[in-house]
């Protein structure tokens, strides 16, 4: 009680009125919730911290109570959601896997449940907010990462979130990074260049690194050492005699390479290392009697 009025309330809103939930949908301490769209009645200033002068009180029907922030209310009800969705639906997220500022991860194939429409403006108009099981937080999604259905299974047996070792030779990426023989990453989805799909999977590192690989380039177990102790990275000269690859390249007596990984070719392995060399193509496959630390004479 008091003799003086109580200030007004956020948002020029009247206690009394009835006015439409339009953030994401809320899931209370009882396990009941509060969905996107639903209309419920101001009954006072917002009561928890986070929200004090910035949001109001609403009740709604079978003794639903929620503090909710004045922009996520409105007197008229919100538009339909994109994509004809509803809200409470169950989808299939078919993107490659994220994560949220958090670290909380959102796989590829993980299902959720549609809580309102997406808000990054990335996003607005184009998708909705789904909450999946184990994030925190409600992810912005794309129309064109959704589906009804699950995705397929991943080639190779691999899943979503597992992380694999790189056995291939080291990939120069466009910008310029490298992916290492050897070096471990995450399935965040299928492959998505044409000569993989459907033969590969994508892999994230660390460092921003996106790779599509083929499966008979992964491992769940790390690659054996380099034969003739040498190790990725290394840069040895080539003291065999010159030849040229398929596509016309041409590999020099004596000059430079770096070692991207073992020999891959059946009268190689074993026996050497392949070497990628400035203006080949394709790495090559190169015996260790062949290679030196030291230019030839």
């Amino acid at each position: 009680l008091s003799s003086e009025p109580p200030p007004a309330l956020p948002g020029g809103f009247d206690a009394g009125e009835r006015l439409f939930f339009v953030g994401a949908t809320v899931v209370l301490p009882s396990g009941k919730k509060v969905p996107h769209g639903e209309k419920g009645e101001v009954i006072g200033p917002a009561t928890i911290d986070t929200h004090v002068g910035r949001g109001v009180r609403l009740r709604f029907s079978d003794h639903r109570f929620v503090s909710v922030y004045t922009h996520s209310l409105s007197r008229e009800p919100p538009p339909a959601l994109p994509g004809g969705h509803s809200v409470g639906e169950h989808l299939y997220y078919t993107g490659e896997s994220f994560s949220h500022p958090n670290g909380d991860r959102v796989l590829h194939g993980a299902q959720g449940e549609v809580v309102g429409p997406a808000k990054s403006s990335t996003h607005v108009g184009k998708g909705v907010r789904l909450r999946l099981s184990g994030v925190r937080n409600a992810s912005n999604v794309y129309l064109t990462s959704l589906s009804s259905e699950p995705p397929p299974a991943l080639p190779g047996g691999f899943d979503a979130g597992e992380r694999l070792f790189f056995v291939g030779a080291t990939v120069v990426l466009p910008s310029g990074k490298k992916v290492p023989h050897g070096e471990k990453g995450e399935v965040i989805g299928p492959a998505t260049i044409d000569t993989h799909v459907g033969r590969g999977v994508r892999l994230r590192f660390s460092d921003h690194r996106f790779v599509s690989v083929y499966t008979h380039s992964l491992s769940r177990e790390p690659p054996p050492a380099l034969p003739g102790g040498h190790s990725v990275g290394e840069h040895l000269y080539y003291t065999g005699e010159s030849f040229s690859h398929p596509n016309g390249d041409r590999v020099l007596h004596g000059a430079q390479g770096e070692v991207v990984g073992p020999a891959k070719s059946s009268t190689h392995v074993g026996k050497g290392v392949r070497l990628r060399l400035s203006g080949v193509r394709n790495a090559s496959n190169v015996y260790l009697t062949s290679l030196s630390s030291e230019p030839p004479p």
